[in-house]
This record gives structure tokens, C-alpha cells and sequence, in this order.
């Protein structure tokens, strides 16, 4: 049945509304300027109509996300089930996995049918094979773009996903500067391969950019590598994964260097990241990066598992972030300066990383500390001591809007992702919205929508599923 939907303030950074009073009309699942004679009213009154969430980078799909489910003793399939009903009862309509090997792809289809609810799309993940080197290294520009064509049409992704570039070819893979140095073999350094393969995305016609998972990952130099990747994709559309983990420096031994970051990608608009941030509390760390997985003995994780791949290695680990841990401090604290100082909301999205940052169901807190300045103070006065001079996030004033939230979990995700369809409450976009009532307390009303409508369809209120079912398949 029709719903039209009464008396709520929309919040549509895709049009730039924002606390506008209007109504919005559903029919046969889409978005409508009338519904038809059989309707229902749902009155929004004291409540704010916001797209549904797109998560742009969670890892529910593949070997990784089964291996991690190993460590956790979880049923792979209830995983996803419980994944789904939590992603929906947070008013979340879709999500991309980003891990998925292309030779996994045929069965990380057939998982997502155990995903109930919210769409489900994917970005290929591909490693630097020699043969892809080469390519790059000869400026094979032609068959560059057709390694991406094909395997997005082998795999129905949104787009290619780049883990490491070249750094299973470096002789010295964890050492400042590597980026820049020659892979061993080859004339090319990961810094041009990066740009040849974002030239040769941007030319196939990919719904999406070439997704990055940059190199030296983890280390206290990490925040040069990734200037210098945004410093040579000038002009070429580019999107970097969980950035908060390529955003730290050495001051004092371990520091963040979220400005240096967060001024490097408002200068470059071509540019768009996902912050990974990370959440205190135990989680399962799961890498294709065959540079820092074997390390995760020395960085603290437990219980490592090892996956092979077709061409390459899955490596996971239990792992545990703590308050009391000084390096732990500030990976906290970087996220959340990432989200407040990059100046466009629409280029920057709310991701934990899932599982690796933290649990996905920790956004409402996140959005939280985003929107409470005092809140987020008040955290930051808990952490290790030592992380005041290792961040500047106790001097950031900026407070999120719902304008800002709404821009960061769907408007942003679904415009990089080329999903324009959805992360909109505009006519002829899907009808997938959330009803939140108002609330000072930002961590509850995000964490539990009066109401959730996915494809026209009311799935949940109040926190509670009212309606099953499996969402569609997202392709390229």
C-alpha cells in the first residue's frame, strides 16, 4: 500500500534541504509527488525524514568475513542474519562489502541472500599481480581498463577495489618513503600504479571509484603515504578506506596527523574516505594486506587465522581496543578528528571498518560523539593520558547537525558510489527513509527510528523488526 507521510522536517543534503516541512509521498515503492487512492498516513510530527543509511564499507561477504565469524565462533549465515536486522533497526537500507576476491564472488552473491532486509552491493577486491603491474608499469592504459571492465562484469561489483599497491613487492615494504621506490622487478612505483589504475577505473565507466586500501597501514609514518597518494591522484576520482588508520605519525612515538590528512583531501575534491573508526572493546581484525596481517602478533591481536586465497592471503586475529592503551587513545581520537575537520560532510563516511574498528551497531554513539562537543570531551578525559599532546581533538569545537549526519551514513556513500537512486528523498528515488524522533539524546534516537521504510515497505519501529524479508542485489 501507498504511504504518505505527514507533518515530519525532511533532512535531504542531496537537494540541500535541510529542517524542510513537507511531505513525502510513496508510491509502489518509489518516492511520488501523490500516492495513489490507497494510502496510509503515517504522521512524523516532532521527527526528522532522513535517507536511509548506506554503509560504503563493512565486511559481511567472502573469506574475510567468514574467517572472522571463525574466530568468533558465529554461524557464518546467522552473522549475516543478525547483521541485517541490526543495520535495519538502525535505519540502514543498504551495505557494501569491499572484500570480496573476485574468485569469491559467484558465493559472496549466494551469501548475501542470507542478509535480510537492506540491499547488498560489493566492490571487488584485487591485489598487485605482476601481470597487473606490468600493465600499469607499460602504461597499458587499453588493458588496464579492460582488467577493470571484466571484472566487474565477471563479479556484478560497483567498482575495484586496490589492496596495498605494489607493496608485496617492496623490498622494504615497512619503511617511510616506500611509496615512492621502485617495486622490485619492475619500473614503477605503488604511487604510479595507484594513478594509472585510477585513470583506468574512472575510464571504464565503473559505477564507483577506485577504492584504496593504501599502503603502511598501521604505521606511525602512514599519514605521508597518504598524502602523497591524494598529491598524484590530482584530478582522478579516488575513494580511501578507513583513513583513520593512514592518518598517523611519530611525535612522542605514535601521534595523529588527522589535520595534515583532513587539509589534504579538502584541497583535493576529487578525493572522498571512509574514516574506520575505531570502538573500545573487543573485535576480530580481518586484512587481505600481506604486508601488516602477518604482523598482527607483534601489534597485540590474539588467535590469528590464516585464509588462502586465490592469489594472496586472508589474515585475522582477535584483537582488543583499550582506553588505557596510549596508541589505542589515539586511534580513537583521529577517527573522530577526521569526521570534524575534513569541511565537506558529503566526502567523508561514517564506517568502523566492521568487524576491524568495532561492531557497526557503535554508529548512534559515534554520531553522538560527532553532534556533543561536551560528550566528546568527556571521553577524551578518560583516554591515556598522553594522548592530549598525540591529538588535537580536544580542541575541535565543530558539533555535527542532522543535516551533516544525514550527508556522512547516505547522501555522500550513495553519490560516490554512483547510486543515485538512493541517498534521497527526492521523486523517483527508491523509498528508503528513516523516521527519527527528535531527541537530546542523539546516541538513542539514532539507534532506534520511530520508523524505517525500505523499499516503500515499513520493516521497523521503534527498534523493532515488523516485517521481513531479503533485500537486492546492488550491481555495477
Amino acid at each position: 500500500m501507498d504511504i504518505k507521510i505527514i507533518n515530519g522536517e525532511v533532512v535531504d543534503p542531496a537537494q540541500g534541504e535541510n529542517l524542510v516541512w513537507r511531505d513525502i509521498y510513496i508510491r509502489d515503492g518509489i518516492i511520488d509527488k501523490s500516492t495513489g487512492p490507497d494510502f496510509v498516513t503515517i504522521n512524523a510530527e516532532d521527527c526528522l525524514i532522513i535517507p536511509a543509511g548506506i554503509d560504503p564499507h563493512t565486511h559481511l561477504l567472502g573469506p574475510l568475513a567468514d574467517s572472522a565469524s571463525e574466530l568468533t565462533s558465529e554461524n557464518p549465515e546467522d552473522m549475516r542474519k543478525d547483521a541485517g536486522l541490526n543495520y535495519a533497526r538502525m535505519g540502514y537500507a543498504g551495505v557494501i562489502d569491499p572484500g570480496v576476491p573476485p574468485a569469491s564472488a559467484v558465493d559472496a552473491w549466494r551469501e548475501a541472500k542470507e542478509i535480510p532486509l537492506v540491499d547488498v552491493g560489493m566492490i571487488a577486491m584485487v591485489v598487485s599481480s605482476p601481470p597487473l603491474i606490468k600493465m600499469a608499469e607499460g602504461k597499458n592504459t587499453a588493458g588496464l581498463r579492460r582488467f577493470v571492465e571484466q571484472t566487474i562484469n565477471d563479479t556484478g561489483a560497483l567498482g575495484i577495489k586496490l589492496v596495498n599497491p605494489g607493496g608485496k613487492f617492496l623490498d622494504r615494504p615497512l619503511e617511510a618513503g616506500a611509496v615512492e621506490r621502485k617495486l622490485d622487478g619492475f619500473n614503477i612505483t605503488p604511487l604510479e600504479l595507484i594513478r594509472r589504475m585510477a585513470e583506468a577505473v574512472a575510464e571504464s565507466g565503473a559505477k564507483a571509484p577506485l577504492h584504496l586500501h593504501l599502503n603502511d597501514l598501521g604505521a606511525p609514518w602512514s599519514h605521508e603515504a597518504t598524502i602523497k597518494t591524494i598529491e598524484v591522484l590530482k584530478g582522478v576520482r579516488a575513494h580511501i578506506a578507513h583513513a583513520q588508520f593512514h592518518s598517523y605519525g611519530g611525535r612522542s612515538g605514535f601521534s595523529s596527523e588527522a589535520p595534515l590528512v583532513a587539509r589534504a583531501v579538502n584541497e583535493n575534491p576529487n578525493i572522498t574516505i571512509d574514516v574506520g573508526q575505531i570502538v573500545f572493546g573487543n573485535t576480530v581484525t580481518a586484512t587481505a594486506d600481506e604486508t601488516f596481517g602477518p604482523d598482527f602478533g607483534r601489534r597485540g591481536a590474539t588467535g590469528s587465522v590464516i585464509t588462502e586465497l586465490a592469489d594472496g592471503a586472508c589474515h585475522c586475529a582477535r584483537y582488543e581496543y583499550r582506553r588505557q592503551s596510549a596508541v589505542n587513545s589515539v586511534q580513537w581520537a583521529c577517527g573522530l578528528e577526521l569526521f570534524l575537520l575534513v569541511e565537506d560532510p558529503m566526502r567523508v563516511f561514517l564506517t568502523t571498518d566492521h568487524p576491524n574498528g568495532g561492531p557497526f551497531t557503535a554508529y548512534p554513539n559515534i554520531i553522538a560523539m560527532l553532534m556533543g562537543g561536551d560528550l566528546r570531551r568527556n571521553e577524551f578525559s578518560r583516554l591515556h593520558e598522553d594522548t592530549q599532546n598525540r591529538s588535537t581533538l580536544h580542541t575541535i569545537n565543530r558539533e555535527y547537525t542532522a543535516y551533516e549526519v544525514a550527508s556522512i551514513t547516505s547522501a555522500g556513500p550513495a553519490k560516490t558510489l554512483g547510486l543515485l537512486d538512493r541517498g534521497s528523498l527526492t521523486p523517483g528515488a527508491i523509498a528508503d527513509m528513516a523516521v527519527y524522533r527528535k531527541s537530546g539524546k542523539s546516541s538513542h534516537m539514532f539507534s532506534s527510528p520511530g520508523v524505517v521504510i525500505k523499499s516503500g515497505r515499513v520493516i521497523a519501529r521503534d527498534g523493532e523488526i515488523v516485517k521481513t524479508g531479503v533485500g537486492v542485489r546492488v550491481t555495477g
